[in-house]
């Protein structure tokens, strides 16, 4: 589906790094990438990257990719005109509103979740680049919702439910 180069440029070590933080390097990204319809700067990147390292970093890579796909499937329906306003929208994200979780990446604890931030931006990279793709192919069937398979909440029963992938459940507005 995608043309990763990320595990590959994790396990060779390939990835172009910068500035050191705890210890831990962090990767440089291009400044700006503007395909299609999508304008997407630094910032709305990083917003990306916290949200599939936050919501996803225990998935597997086709679970991420959902997280990122629900996020710019809000952008495009017009739920909010940015990645970041979408992340950012309330308690959307449940790790938004708790104050438990961290938002600064330099502060990552461990080799770890330095690993997960650093796929996860690079993900958020390249997931950006295929979305606006022709040959994008949305995994979620247009998933604009999504929550874990351990809770049950009311606002689901209103929605489609269409497909579940590693720990989560995603869901479409309902077609009139």
């Amino acid at each position: 589906m995608f043309k990763y180069i990320l595990a590959g440029a994790l396990a060779l070590g390939t990835v172009l790094y910068s500035s050191e933080v705890n210890g831990f390097v962090r990767p440089q990204i291009s400044e700006i990438v503007m395909e299609g319809e999508l304008y997407v700067d630094q910032k709305q990147r990083t917003c990306l990257a916290l949200a599939v390292f936050h919501e996803g970093r225990n998935q597997s890579v086709e679970g991420q990719i959902a997280i990122a796909t629900v996020v710019l499937n809000r952008v495009m329906a017009n739920f909010k005109s940015s990645i970041c306003e979408v992340v950012f929208d309330g308690c959307q994200f449940s790790w938004v509103c708790d104050s438990s979780k961290q938002y600064d990446p330099g502060k990552l604890r461990n080799k770890r979740e330095f690993d997960a931030w650093v796929f996860a931006n690079l993900l958020a990279n390249d997931f950006i680049l295929e979305y606006n793709s022709k040959s994008f192919v949305d995994i979620t069937l247009g998933a604009t919702f999504y929550h874990t398979k351990f809770i049950n909440p009311n606002w689901s029963r209103r929605l489609e439910r269409t497909v579940i992938i590693d720990d989560h459940i995603f869901y479409r507005i309902r077609s009139l």
